[in-house]
């Protein structure tokens, strides 16, 4: 038994140094690669600058080792360079050198390798690799990480299939990742996803609104409107969201059915709402709403009151009127919003 044990330790042990030499091995090999990459960057650097500057006389090795290094230094221009001109120099230097080696690596078998390609040709925008990474998206080995870079490449080169490839996707795509493709679209082609957007998946939908609001355009007023009395709440809330952005609503009379909404997010943003139109309209709702079940709720609609020019007489005439009885929750937002206004104005 006790044989036993003592094999069962030795094993153990021998197994935990194993993968402590591996572990070594690997740190001392990715520190004599990154000692490596750091001395070409020294020899690089005034390569590249003289390509920057004038016509590129040296060649670059095209050397793994020498062309990692010259990303890190193209790299490192784009993220200090803002002329247009000198960008573009940038990414035709990076065309002429990593055309070949970045083709080679789409169709590496390591994902690792696919996914950091991908990655470098977003940075750099090659436009021309259009095809490549199509024809990646649909091999049958590409994981869900590769494929969600190549939406986002392909919504920065404008490809104009991209909304038949969304919508066929299989799987749902992640709201990050919808949001993403449509900041990158072209006003021409963002307009082909909200024409068709009834036909849009559900994280699609969402992030056309998301992106109407930052926009905040009055053109699109009419669009979110019409979304205020959809059956679906998370999407009437995202408009709210998106209206408080923009900052006019041309029917506001639909913001009387909503307050009475059993979602307390929808009632915040109603509240919200209120406060950036400022109707006189609103303030007796917006008193409604003081006393409201969620906290969040009856601050936001404290705050919206602030908005308007006699907000602060009004929250106060709240907790000193003995002739209409307010709620306890009415009257203690109203003294924390009212402090709170005399604390930021000094008084």
């Amino acid at each position: 038994m006790i044989n036993i044990l003592l094999w069962i330790v030795f094993v153990f042990l021998f197994i935990l140094i194993i993968a402590y030499l591996y572990l070594i091995y690997r740190k001392l090999s990715f520190d004599y690669h990154q000692k490596q990459k750091e001395g070409w960057k020294g020899k690089l650097r005034p390569i590249i600058h003289e390509c920057m500057r004038n016509e590129c006389i040296q060649e670059i090795p095209k050397k793994a080792i020498a062309l990692e290094a010259a990303e890190g230094i193209l790299i490192q221009y784009l993220s200090v360079l803002k002329n247009r001109e000198m960008r573009k120099r940038v990414k035709w230097i990076a065309h002429q050198l990593f055309c070949g080696f970045y083709k080679k690596r789409l169709m590496n078998r390591k994902w690792v390798i696919r996914l950091n390609t991908l990655h470098y040709i977003d940075i750099f925008q090659f436009k021309d690799f259009e095809d490549d990474v199509l024809t990646l998206l649909h091999k049958p080995f590409i994981r869900k990480e590769e494929a969600y870079l190549i939406y986002s490449i392909l919504a920065s080169f404008q490809y104009s299939g991209l909304y038949n490839l969304l919508c066929q996707s299989k799987e749902p795509l992640p709201s990050f990742l919808c949001k993403t493709i449509m900041d990158r679209l072209s006003p021409e082609l963002f307009q082909e996803f909200l024409h068709s957007y009834s036909a849009c998946p559900p994280a699609i939908q969402k992030s056309i609104i998301d992106v109407l609001g930052n926009k905040r355009e009055l053109k699109f007023v009419s669009f979110m409107e019409e979304l205020l009395v959809h059956q679906e709440v998370e999407l009437r809330i995202r408009s709210l969201k998106a209206i408080s952005k923009i900052g006019i609503l041309k029917n506001e009379t639909i913001l009387f059915d909503l307050v009475l909404s059993a979602h307390w997010q929808e009632r915040m943003m109603v509240a919200k709402v209120m406060g950036v139109l400022q109707n006189e309209e609103f303030i007796n709702y917006l008193k409604d709403l003081l006393s409201d079940q969620s906290w969040w709720v009856r601050t936001t609609a404290a705050q919206s009151i602030l908005q308007f020019s006699d907000g602060i007489q009004i929250l106060e005439g709240i907790v000193g009127n003995k002739d209409i009885h307010y709620d306890p929750y009415a009257i203690d937002m109203s003294k924390e919003w009212i402090a709170r206004s005399y604390e930021k104005h000094g008084l």
